[in-house]
């Protein structure tokens, strides 16, 4: 049997490794874990800011309690800090990817209780829910209240400590109607849309959705991650530590990000509830947090936390794996052949970690002929910096076949990039 080679690189594009107002570098990769069969993510995160001081304060621009978080979508943040009672908005310096400024802050009527998340952000508006007064507060971005509504009671429009809220992909708010045990939902003026029950009579504690239309909800009761479709659907659910009462936020590709306050740690989930990584750890140094009660995720994959015990906010972007174009040691083999696909991963990875390998057959024309076949690739050796990965590839078709490499989908955020190889492979 006759064994050729289809070799190739995978290139890395690290997205921001930034300084603020304290010093930062990438994260140490001994401090993420890896969830089943996904390789070891964390090396594919990097900080990108920390934003507060490491003592608790009431001064302008600093935070007494942080609690709830929630990117603007433009670059900035708003955070509840509980302490103070008061919201504050963050945004980018001007002419900066890196360093954030205060913005805006104003106070509040009332305060929400200790562990509410409450906070949302669209377009033009922020949402806050006062969870003691059965209430949510929509305001601009310049801090003017604009509506209010809300009362105590179980009926249509009543809320019965509302805990958190969310923007859905169509534009309404879900709010986290606790005592309730339901998902409010309402438009952004406070109409009545209707509510769906949580599964097994929970206690909603937090809510986030997708722009997938996903909408995920912590349960309190159950210490579990609820997932739903778009109309209140009930899709799967799976357990999670610290009894659920952590934030969460789901990203645009559907993907979960929990607080794991008593671990301290964000735990990152696929739609389906599997760990693809966690990252974190004990400590007040970078990339370690002290009670993480919230978290937000914008549109450029970054990711808030609202570390609570550090009284400050910090913030990571992904690292992206890219991929150079594919060479092919010969253009031509017989059917039968055993076909060698490798190539180079960077950063490293852990032996065994995965990269997906797509083989589409094609016409004259570059049409697709057939099904593509999908072909899971192992890294099998590794150095500091990058690693080794192959796979056997049997060529049973005859045809025009062309190979796609890619990263799978478990670095922080990004879904990885793929290019196609620069040769054919023609089997006889």
């Amino acid at each position: 049997m006759r064994i050729r080679r289809l070799a190739g690189t995978v290139g890395a594009v690290a997205l921001a490794v930034t300084l603020v107002l304290v010093g930062l570098g990438r994260l140490d990769p001994a401090a993420a874990i890896a969830g089943a069969g996904a390789y070891l993510a964390d090396a594919g995160v990097s900080s990108a800011g920390i934003v507060g001081t490491s003592e608790a304060s009431t001064a302008e621009g600093e935070f007494e309690a942080l609690g709830a978080i929630a990117a603007d979508g433009v670059g900035g943040f708003f955070v509840y800090d509980r302490g103070a009672d008061e919201i504050q908005r963050w945004v980018l310096k001007s002419g900066s990817k890196r360093t954030w400024t205060l913005k805006k802050q104003w106070g509040l009527t009332s305060s929400g209780y200790e562990r509410s998340n409450g906070l949302a952000a669209s377009s033009a508006h922020v949402f806050w829910v006062d969870t003691q007064g059965d209430r949510v507060y929509r305001f601009g971005f310049d801090g003017a209240e604009e509506s209010v509504w809300g009362a105590h009671g179980s009926a249509d429009g009543q809320l019965d400590t509302p805990r958190d809220v969310s923007e859905a992909s169509d534009g309404s708010l879900l709010v986290a109607d606790s005592e309730n045990g339901r998902i409010a939902r309402f438009d952004a003026d406070g109409t009545w849309l209707g509510s769906f029950a949580i599964s097994s009579s929970g206690y909603p504690l937090a809510v986030s959705a997708s722009k997938t239309g996903d909408i995920f909800v912590t349960d309190g009761r159950s210490s579990e991650i609820q997932h739903y479709e778009a109309d209140g659907t009930f899709v799967n659910s799976w357990a999670v530590r610290s009894s659920a009462y952590g934030g969460i936020a789901a990203d645009k590709y559907g993907r979960v990000y929990y607080c794991d306050v008593s671990n301290d740690s964000i735990q990152k989930f696929s739609p389906e509830g599997e760990l693809i990584a966690e990252f974190g750890g004990t400590g007040s140094g970078t990339g370690e947090f002290d009670s993480p009660v919230d978290v937000s995720v914008d549109g450029l994959s970054r990711l808030f936390v609202s570390d609570f015990g550090n009284d400050r906010v910090q913030v990571f972007r992904s690292i992206k794996h890219g991929l150079s174009r594919a060479t092919l040691s010969s253009s031509n083999a017989d059917k039968g052949e055993t076909v060698v696909v490798s190539g180079t991963l960077k950063p490293a990875h852990e032996t065994g970690s995965k990269v997906r390998v797509i083989a589409q057959r094609r016409n004259a024309h570059g049409d697709k002929v057939g099904a593509a076949r999908v072909y899971a690739a192992h890294v099998t050796s590794s150095t500091s910096s990058s690693s080794k990965w192959s796979v056997r590839v049997s060529m049973s078709t005859r045809g025009r076949w062309y190979f796609t490499a890619s990263v799978a989908a478990d670095d922080l955020h990004s879904a990885g990039k793929s290019a196609h190889a620069s040769k054919r492979l023609t089997v006889k």
